[in-house]
């Protein structure tokens, strides 16, 4: 039962990340970040439908997020021949310049989801802009040069 469970919720998250929110749903996807962020042992069907829709939106974020960065520095090493002293420095050079922060190694989406609450409930002012915008200035509110 337990494995069905599993391969509902996967389902679920597979079906739910090709939808994601639209711009103008920053408040569904706080309220879901909510639901993600919290330490309930049992969810129902509902608030876990919600929760995996949330998880795939972030991670499909700092996914994209990394391919840039990826890209990114990989081109300039290309193009002005830069011989960093290692893969993670040139990502991490690239990352900083492109975005105004780097995000810790191992983050998990919990905590993810619970710094974009913190940063919704901090700043409601920043809830008109679109989910992307919130996500990003959420992170570099974290993790961004202070």
């Amino acid at each position: 039962m337990k494995t069905f469970f599993i391969y509902i919720v996967f389902t679920l998250f597979s079906v739910t990340v090709s939808f994601g929110y639209q711009w103008n749903e920053v408040m569904e996807f706080v309220d879901d970040c909510r639901i993600m962020s919290s330490d309930a042992k049992s969810l129902s069907v509902d608030d876990t439908i919600k929760e995996a829709k949330a998880f795939g939106y972030i991670m499909g974020v700092v996914a994209s997020k990394e391919y840039s960065v990826w890209r990114l520095a990989n081109e300039s090493s290309k193009k002005w021949s830069i011989q960093p002293t290692s893969s993670k420095d040139l990502l991490t050079k690239s990352e900083k310049q492109t975005y105004g922060y780097i995000m810790p190694d191992n983050v998990s989406a919990r905590l993810l989801a619970k710094v974009i609450v913190k940063y919704a409930d901090d700043n409601p002012e920043k809830l008109t802009k679109g989910v992307i915008s919130l996500v990003e200035d959420a992170f570099m509110d974290a993790w961004g040069e202070k």
